[in-house]
């Protein structure tokens, strides 16, 4: 039908069946954010028996399950996003979180692939592609390497764990067969009488500020969700004598709101910065959507179908060199990133030197396509009613785009054989995979040969850091008053005066004096690392236990 797009499951945008598609890619931290999100949503829809929840009118039931279902959705927002610069990198595999609050918090992941050895011992940590770490009171990382031919993907992820959990009796097992991670973290009744090791302040606008586009949107989106369910039902119980009108289910407009939010619809990490000047990229058709069907798309939409810029990014992000869009006469459409485009020699069913459609809204000099979706209230007269022309670009100089070493390679790819290096021996993205992420960031790299371990911040281009304790104050390079050399980095070169302009969050305590330039890791695209060494105490690597399964 119109408006849908080919190959994924379908989401919603302005009221029609969109596709998504997750794992050709790699696993983004904020799509596996809402999916956890969606899942509490769903399950507490289907009530504690797993039935549906009574509509408006039900009373009690449905109002009793409304607190539990803002503390579990809150739950797994604070566990994703509180360190949200402690994630970069595309996971095989998507990242889950279940919590009972009573016996026990569970992360797993599917992650196919890693080689940790065999038998029942745990694994010795320093050896695996694959790390589980705890640092400082209540962080847990979760690190991996893989080798696919001359491509290296490196990934962390980082959750904030709640009060109450035992850090020293945490179960991580691997299946060797499926790739099944699972961390088994106990609650800890008599932790919750202990006093708060770490300060959580309310969220301030330096750090709404450093949020990622996505993780921005779920957090503004969400409390609007809670507080819709929450009004429907007061007023079904102020007028419990009338039944709900027809299409006004509350869990049913949740997930419709929810769908809203999605990481696909949203502006990229870094998207605000121009195309780089010796980026090329060259419009190589307009094409039929007929002429996509047998091309692997990741989907993006609303604002993203008619952004060049934003576009760009997101295929540098998904380490892609190409990229597709279709847009409404307003600034809204459909796009798409994909590894290989089968059509490159096929001749365009609208050619490619006539133009493509419309404009893109931030770049006149660029083609956006067109999609004339006036039924739906979404028109473009460059297109006839119901057709779409995708203009569909290649980045001619992707083999020297940061972190292209880091390229999903699909699912095949995923279940090859992987290196034995372990992560801190792997080829780290460092400073090179500052453009890729789009956004300041930073990885716990171990200690070796004797060195003490260090967290390390890796900071793009025009963008300069000051490290107090648990925080990282943010300035842009004119704050520095100098010019775009590494050495911005250090703080002593930020002028006292300066004001930052965002602000992230650290796992542990780090003295200002402990960060310096790492000087051999600056990258061809500006961006650079500071080394913050942190105490050998506060990093915990955790053994993981392999099994079988047939």
């Amino acid at each position: 039908p119109p408006g849908v797009m080919l190959g994924m499951p379908r989401i919603v945008m302005g009221g029609a069946p969109i596709i998504v598609v997750r794992g050709h890619f790699g696993h983004d931290p904020w799509e596996d954010l809402h999916q956890n999100a969606q899942r509490v949503v769903t399950q507490f829809a289907k009530g504690p028996n797993g039935g549906a929840v009574a509509l408006p009118g039900g009373g009690d039931r449905q109002l009793a399950m409304m607190p539990p279902m803002a503390s579990q959705l809150a739950n797994v927002f604070d566990m994703f996003a509180d360190q949200h610069a402690g994630h970069f990198g595309r996971s095989e595999g998507s990242f889950e979180v279940d919590d009972d609050h009573e016996t026990r918090l569970r992360i797993s992941a599917n992650l196919p692939g890693y080689k940790l050895g065999k038998g029942d011992e745990p694994h010795p940590a320093s050896e695996s592609p694959l790390a589980v770490q705890v640092v400082g009171h209540r962080s847990l990382i979760v690190r991996g390497v893989q080798q696919h031919g001359p491509l290296t993907r490196t990934w962390q992820r980082t959750f904030t764990l709640p009060r109450g959990v035992d850090l020293d009796h945490i179960d991580i097992t691997y299946s060797s067969a499926s790739g099944n991670l699972t961390v088994d973290i106990p609650r800890n009744s008599s932790a919750d009488a202990e006093p708060e090791k770490e300060d959580r302040d309310e969220l301030d606008d330096l750090e709404a500020a450093g949020l990622p586009p996505a993780v921005r949107a779920m957090m503004q989106g969400l409390p609007a969700i809670l507080n819709q369910l929450a009004s429907a039902e007061d007023a079904s119980r102020r007028s419990g004598f009338l039944l709900p009108r027809p299409g006004m289910d509350p869990f049913a407009m949740a997930m419709g709101g929810l769908g809203q939010m999605h990481p696909r619809f949203q502006a990229p990490e870094g998207g605000d910065r121009p195309v780089p000047e010796d980026a090329e990229v060259n419009l190589i058709g307009c094409f039929d959507e007929s002429q996509l069907e047998k091309v692997d798309l990741k989907y993006y939409g609303e604002g993203n179908g008619a952004s060049f810029n934003a576009m760009y990014w997101h295929a540098n992000a998904d380490h892609v060199p190409y990229f597709a869009m279709a847009r409404h006469s307003h600034p809204l459409g459909h796009a798409f990133t994909t590894h290989g485009f089968v059509h490159e020699d096929e001749k365009p069913k609208w050619g490619v030197y006539d133009g493509c459609g419309s404009r893109c809204e931030d770049d006149s000099s660029r083609w956006c396509g067109c999609s004339n979706e006036e039924q739906r209230g979404f028109p473009n007269r460059e297109c006839a009613e119901g057709e779409k022309r995708f203009a569909v670009y290649k980045i001619l100089n992707m083999s020297s785009a940061p972190l292209l070493r880091g390229a999903a390679q699909g699912v095949a790819a995923a279940t090859a054989a992987a290196t034995t290096a372990t992560p801190d021996e792997a080829k780290e993205p460092g400073a090179d995979g500052a453009a890729a992420e789009g956004r300041p960031y930073w990885q716990l790299n171990d200690a070796k040969d004797g060195s003490e371990p260090s967290i390390d911040i890796v900071l793009p281009k025009g963008i300069v850091a000051k490290v107090i304790g648990r925080q990282v104050l943010l300035y842009t390079v004119e704050a520095g008053g100098a010019g775009e050399s590494a050495a911005l980095a250090a703080s002593a070169n930020i002028a006292p005066d300066a004001a930052p302009m965002a602000k992230l969050k650290l796992p542990v305590d780090i003295s200002e004096d402990a960060c310096v330039v790492d000087e051999q890791r600056a990258a061809r695209d500006g961006s650079h690392m500071l080394k913050c060494k942190i105490e050998q105490t506060s990093v915990r690597r955790l053994p993981i236990k392999v099994i079988d399964e047939l």
